[in-house]
């Protein structure tokens, strides 16, 4: 099986409006989460990037489904965030 980075999410089925407002919605939400962890000192940064990048390459990750879709989503938003957060000074 070939490995699949996070970042480069993959929708191939027709999906509705509500479906990419949903998984926007859940990915901002986790977004904002680990923020206010990394906030904290509770997460180091990476680090729940990461474990999303583990669970998307797993071996028995179910690729067809929409949680993973959902997930793909979440973990590239989160890489945009942290590229934005090391080029600030």
């Amino acid at each position: 099986m070939t490995k699949i980075e996070a970042g480069a999410p993959r929708i191939n089925r027709p999906a509705s409006e509500e479906f990419f407002v949903l998984g926007a919605a859940f990915a901002q939400a986790f977004a904002s989460l680990e923020k206010c962890l990394l906030n904290n000192g509770a997460l180091k940064r990476g680090e729940f990037s990461q474990a999303l990048k583990d669970t998307l390459n797993h071996s028995g990750a179910d690729r067809d489904g929409a949680d993973y879709e959902i997930l793909q989503l979440l973990a590239s938003q989160l890489d945009e965030a942290e590229a934005k957060d090391r080029k600030i000074p």
